[in-house]
């Protein structure tokens, strides 16, 4: 299966002052696949690939700050920018389920890779306003790439007909290439 999507994003400053109105359209192929293989009745294995985007934005509270101020945020940790792209996440799965001593265990088992390219995150950045003060501005940016791998495991085991156990384990194993690519 596919999607196609155009998202159109509009953003304007309204406060202290109206700023310029901002546009741009975001456009996104997200595919997936699923495979699965019944290995009994009661035992399937599977494999999925799948793509997914976070349309892009803008940050038009800095249309409001003047050139000395805007600088001071454009300089911080962060990469804050007046826009922001778009998020996507590629996903890669593989797993096992399955129900075994008359459905009373039942288990289900992943192994997951997850590639997140230009992940998007809201910090607040302070900076001295020009009139005298502090000022603050809560804005979107773009942090680079991180791969995200583990394993999951959840098991239900029917003691009796009333007592059930349920338990998971999820192993994480992440790690954030240290690359900003920004706007």
């Amino acid at each position: 299966e596919g999607r196609y999507q155009w998202d159109g994003i509009t953003s304007q400053q309204q406060f202290p002052a109206v700023g310029p109105k901002l546009h741009d359209v975001f456009k996104s192929f997200s595919p997936r696949a699923s495979i699965d293989y019944n290995i009994s009745d009661n035992v399937m294995a599977y494999a999925t690939f799948s793509r997914g985007f976070r349309p892009g934005g803008f940050n038009p509270n800095l249309t409001a700050l003047d050139a000395a101020e805007l600088a001071q945020i454009l300089a911080g940790l962060g990469g804050a920018n007046l826009s922001f792209k778009q998020e996507k996440l590629d996903n890669f799965e593989i797993g096992f389920k399955g129900a075994f001593m008359d459905n009373r265990l039942r288990l289900a088992l992943a192994l997951y890779h997850m590639k997140w390219r230009d992940g998007q995150i809201r910090n607040t950045f302070f900076y001295t306003r020009t009139i005298g003060g502090g000022g603050s501005a809560a804005l979107i940016s773009n942090v680079g790439k991180a791969n995200l791998k583990g394993a999951e495991l959840d098991l239900n085991f029917a003691v009796t007909p009333e007592f059930t156990l349920a338990g998971t384990f999820n192993y994480p194993d992440n790690d954030r290439d240290h690359d900003h690519t920004h706007q």
